[in-house]
């Protein structure tokens, strides 16, 4: 079994963005932007969006994810957008079409 790493986390996850066109938050004035918070001590991944009155939302999942568990939702969600889009060119979607390897820390 590999092991997923919080690199192969925020992999999964800028693929995701790029998918979905939804921008990667640079910092937390970045209205509408999307970042991975990581946390280990609660749980480990949350994909979280910055938003208008200061405060945060969760658009993908409410719960933190280890990341395991996180990469493997990612490529669930990107393999049913591929699904849901057969006139998009096939490259797009071949990363959630094989198995992540492993990335050294």
């Amino acid at each position: 079994m590999d092991r997923y790493t919080r690199k192969n986390a925020e992999a999964r996850f800028t693929e995701l963005c790029k998918v979905l066109g939804k921008r990667i938050a640079k910092d937390y004035k970045d209205v509408g932007a999307w970042f991975l918070d990581y946390n280990a001590t609660y749980g480990g991944f949350i994909i979280s969006e910055y938003m208008a009155n200061g405060g945060e939302s969760h658009p993908v999942c409410n719960r933190r994810m280890p990341a395991r568990e996180f990469c493997e939702t990612i490529n669930f969600a990107i393999r049913c957008i591929a699904l849901d889009r057969p006139d998009q060119p096939s490259h797009v979607w071949y990363p959630a079409d094989k198995p992540i390897q492993s990335v050294e820390a």
